[in-house]
Parts: structure tokens; C-alpha cells; sequence
């Protein structure tokens, strides 16, 4: 047993010191591609100065939130609301609501809606059994005369001056509710 792990301890000890450092590299060879070894690091060489040393690479981006993603499911969402409704009652609710909240998402606090419950307590956003609840970055829109119905998600999820608007079309040609996204030219 005690031999076991001298050899153990043996092997830990000389495998110490030889070769890179723990995530890190000693020479250029350890670099995959075009990187080169800079304290401790691979680096891409582009990051080259006048003087020829390589300056730190930037920090990657943090990582973000897919802005597409919250308007397209919100739509969806209100879309088979929509399909139900209209199977059950043979028309869309009548009527025209939002944008909901009022006030743009760049200009409330963290730079997005804040979900408040009055936002959603319009008789025809609760037929539509339709709200958001947390943050989000969209503006929600609603206007049908029961036959055919448009509701917009409207918003600049990075606060750059880029509206997005999303739509959905729906109407019921022979009975059969059918809804149509439309997504902004990008």
C-alpha cells in the first residue's frame, strides 16, 4: 500500500513543472492556428502593436438575450389564443388596445418594460387572457373588427434607436382562424 502511493506521489511529482502551465502555453508550438504565446496565453496576432508586442486580446461580449425570440413567442402565444377564441365564439374580440405599457422600454428602468398589472387589465386584453409578466422589451398592440385582427410587438431591445416592429395578421377564411407572422426587414 505504502508503495502505491509513493509511486502515486512519485509520478504526480515529476509530471510537475514540464510542459504548459495549467491553461496556458510556454511556446507559440502549443497554439492552435495562427495564435501565438504571450504570457502564459494564446492570443490571435492581430492584437500586434507597433512595437511588435501582442496587447491583450478584448474581453468577448457579454452574452445577450435573443431580442427576436421574446416577441415572436409572445405573438405565437397570443396567436393560439386567437385560434381558440375564434374556433369558440366564430370571431376575433372586437376592438383596439395598446401599446401596452404606454411608455417605450428604452425609457424605463434597466431600459425595459416593467409588468404591471394595469398594463393588462383592459376588458380586451383579458378576453384575449393575454399579459406578460417580468421584464420584457416590447410595446403589445391589438386591433380587430372580428373578422380579421393585427397585434404588433413593437420595440428597440438594445436601445439603439433600431424599432423593431413584429406583426401578426389573422383572419378566418372559411371558418378556419389562420394566423400570418411578419417579422421586421433586418
Amino acid at each position: 500500500m505504502r508503495a502505491g502511493i509513493f509511486l502515486l506521489l512519485s509520478l504526480a511529482l515529476v509530471g510537475c513543472g514540464k510542459g504548459a502551465p495549467q491553461n496556458g502555453c510556454t511556446k507559440d508550438t502549443e497554439c492552435k492556428g495562427e495564435r501565438v504565446c504571450t504570457a502564459g496565453h494564446c492570443v490571435d496576432p492581430q492584437g500586434t502593436t507597433v512595437t511588435g508586442k501582442v496587447a491583450n486580446p478584448p474581453a468577448p461580449p457579454p452574452p445577450r438575450r435573443d431580442s427576436t425570440a421574446e416577441a415572436l413567442l409572445q405573438l405565437n402565444k397570443l396567436g393560439k389564443n386567437l385560434k381558440i377564441i375564434y374556433n369558440t365564439n366564430a370571431s376575433f374580440p372586437e376592438g383596439k388596445v395598446g401599446p401596452s405599457p404606454s411608455v417605450a422600454c428604452c425609457s424605463q428602468p434597466n431600459k425595459h418594460c416593467q409588468s404591471n398589472g394595469s398594463h393588462w387589465s383592459s376588458p380586451i386584453w383579458r378576453a384575449l387572457d393575454y399579459q406578460l409578466d417580468g421584464e420584457h422589451q416590447f410595446q403589445y398592440s391589438y386591433e380587430s373588427d372580428g373578422k380579421t385582427v393585427t397585434a404588433r410587438a413593437v420595440g428597440d431591445p438594445t436601445c439603439s434607436g433600431k424599432v423593431l416592429t413584429y406583426t401578426l395578421k389573422g383572419s378566418a377564411p372559411g371558418g378556419n382562424a389562420s394566423m400570418t407572422m411578419y417579422e421586421p426587414e433586418r
